[in-house]
């Protein structure tokens, strides 16, 4: 496991033994994409967990991600090669 995984790891597991004690239940997904959001501060996204703005950033993250996949879907019809006319 690499260094920079091993930190991610750490950072994720504080984040969650913080939210613990809150009594806030959250998906390991939603953990991951809020501390991105965050660039992994551990405070920051434990604030988010508690005031609920991490439903308005998750779901920013769903649409970016829908649009993401509908655009390389758009580029992958258009760039299919054309029959040949022979």
């Amino acid at each position: 496991m690499s260094k920079s995984s091993e930190n991610n790891r750490a950072v994720f597991n504080k984040v969650q033994k913080k939210l613990s004690k809150l009594e806030i239940k959250q998906n390991q997904n939603d953990i991951e994409l809020i501390l991105a959001h965050f660039d992994f501060d551990v405070n920051k996204t434990v604030e988010a967990f508690r005031n609920l703005s991490v439903n308005e950033i998750l779901q920013d993250c769903r649409q970016s991600s829908t649009k993401n996949k509908q655009i390389h879907e758009q580029r992958r019809r258009t760039s299919a090669p054309k029959p040949s006319s022979n």
